[in-house]
């Protein structure tokens, strides 16, 4: 698909920028970014406009096999706080992504994805 478009644009630049939330918000407030996809939420900046997909989208937890919330059924959202949680953190100074539980963050995929993997 890039490459259709760096044809039929070859002027044009194309830079993707991965984050999470505020960081999202302050790329297109900054001009970095021209579109993006971010969760939901109850209240924009006034200089953003914001647009809900027509699909509904469920958030997923993922772990290995043998890892013991795996042979748990009828998981409650509450009792995920009493394990710890894998954050990628934003690297504005925020304290809108509290977590209620223990936590360890990191600033990108990556790292994350490797302490997972440990």
């Amino acid at each position: 698909m890039v490459t259709r478009c760096w044809r039929q644009f070859p002027h044009t630049g194309f830079e993707c920028l991965i984050g999470e939330n505020d960081d999202v918000i302050d790329l297109l407030q900054k001009g970095r970014a021209q579109v993006d996809l971010i969760e939901a939420r109850e209240d924009y900046p006034t200089d953003i406009d914001a647009t809900r997909l027509l699909i509904q989208n469920w958030m997923g937890v993922y772990v290995a096999a043998t890892y013991p919330l795996a042979s748990q059924t009828n998981l409650q959202w509450e009792q995920l706080h009493t394990w710890r949680e894998l954050c990628l953190n934003t690297y504005l100074e925020s304290n809108a992504n509290v977590t209620r539980g223990p936590a360890w963050s990191v600033p990108n995929y990556l790292l994350l994805l490797s302490m997972a993997v440990q």
